[in-house]
């Protein structure tokens, strides 16, 4: 038997939001905080008093480094966040003073401040390392994030998504974003017959993170591209990888107008991608409700310590901050169900 859930209302008027914008017209200016004197020096007590207690990104609290000093402006940073254009680069990062671990922590430390961290996998990983597999260990194969391939417009977990650049790429490797909203609004205006079954949502067929012998994530509800509450549009769509072995799994090929409408969304998108290069030392936030990204595919290094690598952050927000359809977020709480460690491993 299928588990259901209430429909949600079809949104066909134009959508005016901070949130909708066509990314052909934005520059990394536009989005950025730049941090400044009293920025780094809070940092640089966090550092002082991670060194003095022996504080690692491991074993460090919620309750630690609650960023006082500064918090006007987390709290700004977190408002273009959630209510304007959904996404902020934060620039100026003390690379030169600080270890990787460091910067690591710092980076953990700020994100917190917005929402509950998710842990990345089963293993309990607090950050994901994003680089390529094989140049980390030779003889394997990496897939998505962990490969030099490229990905397609995509959202992640929770409501806030960061990846915080530590290196680049030899060459390549290309940040793009799109904002779910004005994705919507040119659907809405070219293809309404598409918002049907974007907002009817696809199955989904996941599989990559989970446990040694356990299943992967076969849901037997539809999860909406589109979807709306409390008057909020809200975006999600992994890939169509996994919309596509869903359908194979379920022996029910997409029809002709789910095809359609998926191959229509992601024209589009790609049409208003804003594209950018994430330099070391720049931290990206998106709404993750909001804004899809991708990465352009890369040439690394050969030598290990050059090659590409940041540092990937979730964060679960509340319903009041950031209302999306209950189908949503009982998958999300899955995904971070299915990630979390055994009790004995949590901090």
């Amino acid at each position: 038997m299928e588990t259901s859930f209430a429909p949600s209302k079809i949104q066909t008027k134009q959508i005016k939001h901070p949130r909708a914008w066509d990314g052909k017209s934005l520059t990394k200016d536009d989005v950025a905080f730049d941090l400044g004197p009293r920025h780094l020096e809070a940092f640089d007590r966090v550092i002082r008093e991670a060194r003095r207690r022996s504080v690692t990104l491991e074993n460090a609290s919620n309750e630690d480094f609650q960023l006082e000093d500064i918090q006007g402006d987390v709290q700004l940073i977190a408002d273009r966040i959630l209510n304007g254009r959904g996404v902020v680069i934060v620039r100026g990062w003390p690379m030169d003073r600080c270890t990787e671990a460091e910067i690591a922590l710092l980076y953990w430390a700020l994100g917190k401040q917005w929402g509950e961290p998710i842990v990345q996998s089963w293993k309990g990983d607090r950050l994901g390392y994003v680089t390529d597999v094989p140049q980390l260990v030779p003889g394997t194969r990496g897939k998505g994030f962990t490969s030099e391939n490229a990905l397609t417009l995509h959202t992640d977990y929770g409501g806030i998504m960061g990846l915080m650049a530590i290196r680049r790429a030899k060459s390549g490797g290309l940040s793009g974003l799109a904002s779910g909203i004005e994705i919507h609004n040119r659907i809405a205006a070219t293809h309404p017959e598409y918002l049907a079954p974007l907002y009817e949502g696809y199955y989904i067929y996941w599989t990559g993170n989970e446990k040694k012998g356990e299943r992967p994530i076969n849901l037997d509800y539809r999860v909406p591209l589109f979807s709306e509450l409390d008057g909020q549009v809200s975006v999600s769509f992994m890939n169509r990888r996994v919309v596509e072995q869903a359908a194979a799994e379920r022996k029910e090929p997409l029809t002709e107008l789910q095809r359609e409408a998926l191959e229509y969304f992601h024209a589009v998108g790609d049409e208003l991608k804003f594209t950018f290069m994430l330099e070391a030392g720049e931290a990206l936030f998106v709404n993750n409700y909001a804004i899809l990204h991708d990465r352009a595919p890369f040439e690394d290094w050969p030598e290990q310590e050059r090659r590409r690598f940041l540092l990937r952050l979730w964060l679960r927000t509340s319903q009041e901050k950031q209302p999306v359809h209950s189908s949503v977020r009982r998958f999300y709480d899955i995904m971070a169900g299915n990630f979390s460690p055994p009790p004995a491993k949590l901090i």
